[in-house]
């Protein structure tokens, strides 16, 4: 293409255009605008201080830095001003572009190419974008590192960032780039949308500007969700054509800040923050005083961990100091991240409660698989209707790569439609759902990038940290650490978390806080194990604070064999144990580690109950129930043995979500064996609330017993047997037996943290000979399989920050987001 041919106006290129035989197209110029503005809406609600202060730390050169970011959001489409994207439309490109016979031959080349290739050989339209802007920057006197690792993270918003070899490599495509006249545009383009913001280019002084690694995170994130929303014809029209800019961006501007304003994406601003303020029913106890002293008055991002029992109120503490961190750092929100479903479901309604109580009209999203069909009336329902299609499928002239973006194919139009029921919910000021979602912002996937910016403007609230095996704690640690880097504000929670693990959790933090990392031994650790609250910055110093925990009565164990064989399977023993304790009154739960047991007892406690004078109601709840009656069986159990409820008459069957996922209040419980940090969270569920009468007054906990009878002679015969070998390590399970099994009542909640300790850090073990080599050989097993998880985890994490490593390390050897956790460990399986 000769460079004597001027460039098209800027209104020419199209950006967005519907099927075939629909001619009206939206113009680039007036998309990349639209961007601009959602970006410049978002900035200070999406992206977090710490990612705000070193975005405009490095681009303060170009000019005023929320300006500067939005025209760079803006930009990300830049490279369909090229003959490859636009003859993917020759029809609409003909009519628009200038007569010039170097032009449309440019045009008619690049559409012959795609007629003539059954699947797309021609630049992606992200990579054209990131070719010509390395070039530009570079031209503007950014250094080269700066200028690709902007570029980059520009067309990298369809979730994938390019690296630098790819991005070198698309400059030698002049076929589908362009040449001359092509590149003259872009730079026209690129200008006019900078001066609508009172940006100029070229800058000056950008000779040492660098972009640390959380600012590039916050500018991808910002990138993306802005031209996704800017992409939604429930705000942004098809605009065929414009001949005022300044006309549009005023028009553009105000429907960004209407499509914000629908979607409920506004700041947070709790009103009175202390506990009474927030819980004026509540009086607060130990625990709640001691957060609440601990957080006050802090200035900088830090990590808080609240140990203490179950029961003793730590979510509404959670709550409070997560509400006084958002007020005093100036933050947008927080993302409460539960183990399960049921508990986020339980979490949301505490949540929604607590905003409506302090006048906001904000509400908690719900965020996990499938939590779309589960909203309620409040939660604003966006239909998602694209501005046309980016780039049609192969039906329709074009492509089909599966970006939601640039697929006109029905599962594009689903990959949208599940953005929006899905990352929105991490967009949005409060969110709560599963703590995968926030795990998936550092696995190798696409769009990483977004969920991490999401995070990065609130406070990270995570329930139950102990609850996790290794590899997915190995990916929580790895979060820990983004979230120092980041400056992202995280809440720990545990009734049974070891000292040893409490004191990793901080140390990760802090190290992404100090990157690069501290030695271990430069970081202050907490105190030993116990109940009590640690406050620790970015310093390396922590602040703890212990508390007097609420009376508890003491837990009295019993244990029941099932069979002699352990094959065979035989529930008299405990249903015996049931009809002694409960018969005449009371609820009891029996949680099982798998499916397949629970539904054995289930099915003969409908046989052996229906004997009794008054049988009590049966109920069945595991994880592998359909969605929707999972929900209405929570519901139901929530109302017969929830906090209020007085008709308590019933047995609960179930497996693990019976351990963590609901407030529930039990008489009596019987509980396969299990790490010793389970065994006591089951037994929270006891004698949870107070009452002024229960039919059973003792907290009585039986446990299947795996030892054999006490006349077995055999040496082979005198090991453990466990109803069960797939759940849980063995050697966890054999420890946690040696812990507590020479005990008849255990001192709550006393002693929870002496037999973490002793499970965990001590490595208590058996004295006699057949079930030390049982609890040996086992410990060697899971040995092995925790530097298997350790590593499985590392591989699919993100790795730590480097300098002068490029962020499209993020996007490399992508897997799917959803491995999270693995199938055996601590999930409930069908054997």
């Amino acid at each position: 293409m000769g460079s004597e041919t001027p460039p098209p106006p800027v209104t020419a290129a199209w950006a967005k255009a519907g099927n075939a035989s629909d001619p009206v197209p939206h113009p680039l110029v007036c998309h990349l605008i639209d961007t601009a503005a959602v970006a410049h809406e978002l900035y200070e609600v999406l992206l977090g201080p710490g990612v705000r202060t070193q975005l405009e730390a490095g681009l303060a050169p170009l000019g005023r830095p929320r300006s500067v970011v939005a025209v760079l959001c803006g930009l990300h489409d830049l490279g369909k001003l090229s003959p490859a994207f636009q003859a993917l439309r020759h029809d609409i490109a003909a009519a628009r572009f200038p007569e010039a016979k170097n032009l449309r031959n440019a045009l008619i080349y690049a559409e012959r190419r795609h007629r003539a290739t059954p699947e797309r050989t021609d630049l992606p339209h992200g990579v054209a974008t990131a070719a010509h802007l390395a070039d530009r920057f570079r031209r503007m006197g950014l250094p080269g590192e700066a200028a690709d690792e902007i570029a980059s993270v520009l067309g990298g918003h369809h979730g994938t960032l390019p690296p630098r070899a790819e991005i070198r490599a698309a400059r030698r495509k002049t076929g589908d780039l362009g040449t001359g006249t092509w590149h003259a545009a872009r730079d026209e383009l690129m200008d006019a949308v900078a001066s609508l913001w009172g940006c100029t280019f070229p800058a000056t002084g950008c000779d040492d500007l660098v972009l640390p690694h959380p600012a590039s995170v916050g500018l991808a994130g910002l990138t993306t969700i802005s031209d996704w929303i800017a992409s939604n014809q429930r705000w942004f029209e098809a605009h065929p054509e414009v001949s005022d800019l300044a006309e549009y961006r005023a028009k553009a501007v105000a429907t960004a800040q209407r499509a914000v304003a629908e979607l409920g994406w506004q700041p947070w601003r709790p009103t009175d923050v202390s506990c009474a303020g927030m819980f004026p029913d509540h009086t607060p106890n130990g625990l709640q005083r001691t957060v609440e002293e601990l957080v006050n008055g802090r200035e900088s991002p830090g990590i808080l961990t609240i140990e203490a029992p179950t029961g003793e109120g730590k979510t509404r503490a959670a709550l409070q100091a997560a509400a006084t961190l958002v007020r005093q750092l100036g933050l947008s929100g927080m993302y409460v991240g539960m183990p399960t479903k049921a508990t986020s479901r339980q979490a949301r309604d505490e949540i929604d409660a607590l905003l409506a109580r302090q006048g906001s009209s904000l509400r908690a999203n719900l965020v996990y698989s499938g939590a779309t069909a589960e909203r309620t009336s409040h939660e604003p329902r966006i239909e998602v209707r694209e501005v046309g299609i980016d780039e049609p499928s192969r039906e329709v002239d074009g492509d089909s790569t599966g970006s939601p973006s640039e697929s006109g194919t029905e599962a594009g139009s689903n990959e949208v439609h599940e953005w929006f029921a899905k990352k929105r919910g991490l967009a949005a000021p409060i969110g709560v759902g599963t703590i995968d979602q926030a795990l998936q912002a550092v696995i190798r996937s696409r769009h990483n990038f977004l969920r991490m910016s999401c995070l990065s403007g609130k406070v990270l609230v995570v329930d139950e940290v102990h609850s996790y095996e290794t590899y997915t704690s190995t990916l929580l640690d790895r979060l820990l650490w983004w979230c120092g880097r980041l400056g992202i504000t995280v809440i720990l929670l545990s009734a049974t978390l070891a000292s040893t693990r409490r004191d990793e959790l901080i140390g990760r933090w802090q190290s992404g806080r100090r990157n690069p990392a501290s030695d271990p031994e430069e970081l202050t650790a907490a105190q030993p194990g116990g109940w009590q609250v640690t406050w620790s910055d970015g310093t390396g110093r922590s602040s703890t604070k212990e508390f007097e925990v609420s009376k508890q009565n003491p837990l009295v164990l019993n244990w029941i064999h099932e069979h002699s064989e352990p094959s065979r399977y035989d529930s008299d023993n405990f249903v015996d144990w049931l009809r002694e304790n409960i018969e005449s009154g009371g609820c009891a739960a029996i949680i099982h580690n798998t499916v397949a047991r629970a539904t054995r007892t289930f099915e003969t406690l409908q046989i052996e109950c229906a004997g009794w004078e008054e049988p009590p109601e049966l109920f069945f709840l595991t994880g592998q129930l359909d969605a929707g009656d999972r929900a209405e069986r929570e519901r139901i159990l929530r109302a017969r043995f929830g906090p209020v409820s007085e008709h308590r008459r019933g047995i609960v069957v179930g497996t693990q979500v019976l351990e963590q996922s609901l407030d529930l209040d039990f008489d009596i419980m019987i509980s396969d064996p299990c790490p010793v940090d389970l065994l006591l969270q089951r037994a929270g569920r006891l004698h949870r609330h107070p009452r002024s009468a229960r039919p059973v007054p003792k907290r009585m906990l039986g446990v299947i017993d795996p030892r054999p009878p006490a006349n077995t002679r055999q040496k082979a015969e005198r090991k453990y047997r466990f109803p069960e070998s797939a759940v849980y390590r063995q050697y966890l399970k054999i420890s946690t037996m040696e812990a507590v099994s020479a005990n008849m009542t255990l001192d709550m909640p006393t002693v929870v943290p002496k037999l973490v300790q002793e499970v965990y850090v001590d490595e208590v073990r058996p004295d006699e000979e057949a079930r030390y080599e049982q609890w040996d050989e086992s410990r060697k097993r899971y040995e092995r399989a925790d530097r298997v998880d350790t590593h499985e985890g590392e591989v699919a994490a993100l790795p730590m920050s480097i300098p002068g490593q490029s962020l499209n390390e993020f996007t490399r050897h992508t897997t799917s987001p959803s491995r999270t956790r693995k199938e055996r460990g601590r999930k409930e399986q069908q054997p």
